[in-house]
């Protein structure tokens, strides 16, 4: 069979967890056979990655940034669109296109990787004492939520199968378009996303290294992934509790001057890495990190965590409704109540004692094999 995936996102042009989402599931489905094509971007090449043929089209990396692309890759996929059996889109690709893959009759998969829920964690959460750490360029994209309902609901009146990457964004779709319901309720299927299991596993061959109290924090730096959060539950863990523990940032984006500055300013314990290969990061977790502090306001199906936990790292969480689904109390880590820097420190500090064979056991379901597979079976019974 051959398919084409459409995504703004792969590697190495990466934003978030879509692009390492769309590496992993294109490999996995040329290696069982399919012919795979992926149009994304940022480039104007066309290269091969283990039987994957990748076409990249240029647009401006600004927001929103899956409209450029779907602007900038008419052309390309028009070309490609006879050749395909199924078109697989990531919920926002398709803003230009989708009458066409219609017109030629393709089916249409699409994955929702959350909902505009994460843009109005946003308004729902924000401090005004707050916005001095955001950009008016990260305003005007929070206030884009309109346009992204308008978006993904063209998505769902398109598409014929729709892959929602948790149960919770299954339910914020069916509760924000109740006009689809039941198609919604007769062609969802909840699947996870896919992590590389046995690359996590790899690295119990090294020897653990924990001296100290290290903390971790991955993810872009700004605002709505609560990296302001992280900072302040870290000084009053180093100030309070622990003055030798340490946090580790994983990441780059807006806010990464403040932290340098701050940190500085503070004398706070904290290195920042950047973006830095993924397999670089997981040995530096594996070895030396005992807690990721994750307080996102909104998650689809979090990556970070879910490889932090792979690899028997506890997570700390503010107790919101996406953390329900992926923080068991206790168990992989904590839930603490929002807002609430002194609660979030504590449960950071008692997040180290959690037994890692079970954090590393909770994430066996989220094994690509497992989750790429369900989603396999719709493509091959189509």
């Amino acid at each position: 069979m051959k398919i084409l995936i459409l995504t703004h996102e792969y590697p190495p042009y990466v934003f978030g967890g879509v692009a390492y989402y769309n590496f992993e599931l294109a490999r996995f489905l040329a290696s069982r056979g399919h012919k795979v094509y992926v149009v994304c971007g940022r480039g104007v090449d066309i290269t091969k990655d283990n039987g994957v043929v990748i076409y990249r089209t240029n647009f401006p990396d600004i927001p929103i940034r899956s409209i450029w692309y779907s602007l900038s890759s008419i052309d390309i996929i028009m070309n490609l669109i006879n050749k395909v059996d199924i078109v697989i889109s990531n919920a926002g690709s398709i803003y230009a296109i989708h009458k066409i893959i219609k017109k030629n009759r393709k089916k249409l998969i699409s994955i929702f990787h959350g909902s505009i829920e994460s843009l109005l964690s946003f308004f729902k959460y924000i401090k005004i004492s707050h916005l001095k750490f955001i950009s008016v360029g990260d305003i005007g994209y929070y206030l884009m939520a309109p346009l992204y309902d308008r978006i993904y609901r063209n998505e769902i009146k398109y598409a014929d199968n729709y892959i929602m990457v948790a149960h919770h964004v299954f339910s914020e779709i069916l509760q924000l378009y109740k006009e689809f319901e039941n198609k919604i309720l007769s062609n969802s299927y909840v699947i996870y996303t896919g992590i590389n299991i046995d690359q996590l596993t790899s690295y119990f061959r090294e020897q653990r290294r924990r001296n100290k109290y290290i903390l971790a924090y991955v993810g872009r730096l700004y605002y709505t992934k609560g990296v302001y959060y992280a900072i302040k539950a870290f000084e009053l863990i180093q100030n309070n509790y622990i003055n030798d523990a340490e946090l580790w940032i994983f990441g780059n984006g807006p806010l990464f001057n403040y932290i340098k500055n701050y940190s500085k300013k503070y004398k706070l314990r904290i290195k920042l890495f950047g973006f830095i290969p993924r397999d670089q990061m997981y040995n530096y977790l594996y070895k030396y990190v005992n807690v990721l502090l994750f307080p996102s306001l909104y998650e689809g199906s979090p990556y970070a965590l879910i490889e932090a936990n792979a690899l028997g790292i506890p997570a700390v969480t503010w107790d919101l409704p996406w953390a329900h689904e992926f923080v068991i109390n206790g168990v992989n880590g904590y839930r603490a109540k929002f807002n609430s820097i002194e609660d979030i420190a504590q449960k950071a500090i008692k997040a180290h004692s959690l037994n890692s064979n079970t954090i590393r056991e909770i994430t066996k379901k989220y094994d690509k094999k497992v989750q790429f597979n369900k989603l396999l079976n719709i493509i091959e019974n189509k």
